[in-house]
C-alpha cells in the first residue's frame, strides 16, 4: 500500500477531504490539532505564508507534508481514521459551544440569560454584593463557573447552571490591577495580566488548588490590555503604556513552552476592548471599528463601521461568539441597549434585540452554554 500511497492519498484528498474541510481555516486547525495531523508550526508555516496559491492547493501541500513526515505510516486507512477522529471530537466541541448570553442587571441586582435562537430571557441568580459596591469588574467563564474579578484583588465565582447556587469567594489575586482586570480562561486555568505595580505581570489561578501563581512576564508592559484563549494559546492584545498611549503590539503565550512571543500588531490601538473568536478569526471591537485577526495567517484586517456604528461611541461594547455567530451588545440610547449580529458577507451589524429594561455594564456580558 505504501508504494501507491501518493496516488491514493491524492484520490482521498480530492474525493473526501476537500468536501469535509470546506471552511478555509478548518483544515489548518485539523493539521495542527492533536486529534488531527499533529503537525508542528514549523512544518506548515511556510505553506500557510504563501498568498499566491489557492486554499485547495495549500491544503493539499499540507497533506503531502504530513505524508512526508509519517513515511510508510501515511496510508489511506490512517488518514481516514484521523479525519473520523477529528470530526468526532469536533462534534463534542460543537455540542458544548455557547448558545446563550448572561448579562448583569443592576436594576434588579440579578443575572439574566438570553438565547438568540429563541429570543427568550430568563432571570437567574442574584449578583454579588461587591458588584454593586465596585460597579466595575471582569467576568470569565471557567468550565461551569463564572468568575468575577475586582480591582481590589477580590475574586468570586458562581456555578451559573445551578439556579440555587450562591457566589463564593476564592483566593484573592496576588497583585493589584486596574478597574477591569484583563483575564481569560485557558485549559481550565484562569489567567490575568497587566498589574498595577508591574505592567508586565501575569498570574494564573488553578481552581483545583485555589491558588494564584506568578508566571512568565509579558514582553511589553500594558495597562488594561485584552486577553483571549485560542488554540491552546493565550493572546494579549493592545492596552496602553504608563503614559496612557495605546499599544499596537500583540503577544501570544504558549503554556507548554512557558513563552510569550510577538505576533502581528493591531491596525489601531485598543484598550480593554472586547474579544471573540470564531472559525479561526479573532474579532476585536472598539468604538466604530472591528479588527479581525486571521489566526492561521497571522494577519489583521479592519471593518470600519464608524458611519454605521449603532452604539454610542465611548461606551464599552461586548462582542461574543454564540451559536457560531458573532454578536455585539452595546448602549444605543441613554436608557437603552441593543444586541446586533455581525453579517460577515456585508460586513455590517444587524439588530436582533432591543434591551430597554436592563441596567447593565456591557463589558460584563458573558457567553455560556445553557
Amino acid at each position: 500500500m505504501a508504494e501507491h500511497s501518493q496516488e491514493k492519498l491524492e484520490e482521498v484528498f480530492q474525493n473526501e477531504i476537500v468536501s469535509v474541510f470546506r471552511d478555509k481555516s478548518k483544515f489548518i486547525e485539523f493539521a495542527r490539532s492533536k486529534y488531527g495531523l499533529r503537525l508542528k508550526e514549523s512544518d506548515i508555516e511556510g505553506i500557510i505564508a504563501k498568498q499566491t496559491i489557492s486554499v485547495e492547493e495549500r491544503n493539499h501541500r499540507i497533506l503531502m507534508r504530513w505524508k512526508e513526515k509519517r513515511g510508510r505510516k501515511a496510508t489511506v486507512s490512517k488518514i481516514r481514521s484521523i479525519v473520523t477522529r477529528f470530526q468526532d471530537k469536533n462534534k463534542n466541541i460543537t455540542s458544548s459551544q455557547p448558545n446563550a448570553i448572561i448579562v448583569f442587571d443592576f436594576s434588579t441586582m440579578s443575572l439574566y440569560s438570553y438565547k438568540p435562537e429563541t429570543k427568550e430571557w430568563m432571570q437567574m441568580q442574584e449578583m454579588h454584593k461587591s458588584m454593586k459596591e465596585e460597579n466595575t469588574f471582569t467576568t470569565v467563564l471557567v468550565k461551569d463557573h463564572i468568575y468575577a474579578l475586582f480591582h481590589t484583588r477580590q475574586v468570586v465565582r458562581l456555578k451559573y447552571s445551578d439556579l440555587a447556587s450562591k457566589w463564593t469567594r476564592v483566593a484573592d489575586l496576588s497583585d493589584n490591577y486596574y478597574w477591569n482586570p484583563s483575564a481569560a480562561e485557558l485549559n481550565g486555568l484562569l489567567y490575568v495580566c497587566g498589574g498595577l505595580r508591574d505592567l508586565k505581570t501575569v498570574e494564573r489561578y488553578d481552581p483545583a488548588v485555589n491558588q494564584w501563581v506568578k508566571i512568565k512576564q509579558l514582553n511589553v508592559g500594558r495597562i488594561s490590555p485584552s486577553l483571549i484563549a485560542v488554540n491552546d494559546h493565550l493572546y494579549c492584545i493592545g492596552g496602553s503604556d504608563s503614559q496612557l498611549t495605546n499599544i499596537l503590539s500583540v503577544e501570544r503565550f504558549n503554556p507548554r513552552l512557558d513563552k510569550w512571543e510577538i505576533c502581528s500588531q493591531l491596525l489601531r490601538g485598543v484598550t480593554n476592548a472586547s474579544l471573540a473568536v470564531q472559525k479561526g478569526t479573532m474579532y476585536v471591537a472598539d468604538n466604530g471599528v472591528i479588527q479581525c485577526f486571521d489566526i492561521f495567517a497571522n494577519l489583521w484586517k479592519m471593518i470600519d463601521m464608524e458611519r454605521a456604528w449603532p452604539f454610542i461611541v465611548g461606551y464599552a461594547v461586548s462582542i461574543l461568539s454564540i451559536d457560531n455567530e458573532i454578536f455585539a451588545i452595546g448602549k444605543t440610547e441613554e436608557n437603552s441597549h441593543a444586541m446586533y449580529k455581525l453579517n460577515n458577507s456585508r460586513t455590517e451589524l444587524e439588530q436582533v434585540e432591543t434591551i430597554k429594561d436592563r441596567t447593565m455594564l456591557n463589558e460584563t456580558c458573558i457567553a455560556v452554554r445553557l
